[in-house]
């Protein structure tokens, strides 16, 4: 027969074990949770920064349309793409510090391609400083000032 005092360090060490196995599997899972959020993280950053490589898209030339008064209507500028993907350009937004002008469009600049964009409506000063930024469906943008 087990005397009370055998009984009792048995019942005490089955204890202090079913503790140290419990907090093990909570402190366990806290790992995995937090490597799982950090690895979604860095999966996050990864694709960003590959997406930014394959939109890789520039503003080769901006061209204000012919006018006779000293205010410019219209401008035509060209988007080259450099990147391996076609990028969907979604809006221009044409602005200085007195002025902006957005101009929504559906436009499809194809890999190593360029492609046209009118825009009509404006009211530029003729050979005014202003900036021209061109804003793909994934939120990439170009800017160039003229």
């Amino acid at each position: 027969m087990l005397k009370a005092k055998s009984q009792s360090t048995i019942i005490g060490s089955l204890i202090v074990i079913v503790i140290t196995v419990i907090l093990g599997i909570a402190i366990l899972s806290w790992g995995v949770s937090l490597f799982t959020s950090t690895q979604s993280g860095f999966n996050s950053i990864f694709f960003t920064k590959a997406q930014m490589v394959e939109d890789n898209f520039n503003i080769e030339y901006i061209n204000e349309s012919p006018s006779s008064s000293s205010i410019v209507n219209g401008l035509t500028i060209w988007v080259g793409n450099y990147g391996q993907t076609g990028v969907q350009i979604i809006s221009v937004i044409v602005y200085n510090s007195t002025y902006s002008y957005t101009y929504k469009c559906n436009v499809m600049v194809p890999p190593s391609g360029l492609a046209k964009i009118n825009i009509d409506g404006l009211q530029l000063v003729k050979n005014g400083v202003y900036s021209v930024k061109v804003v793909a469906s994934d939120g990439n943008t170009a800017v160039s000032e003229t």
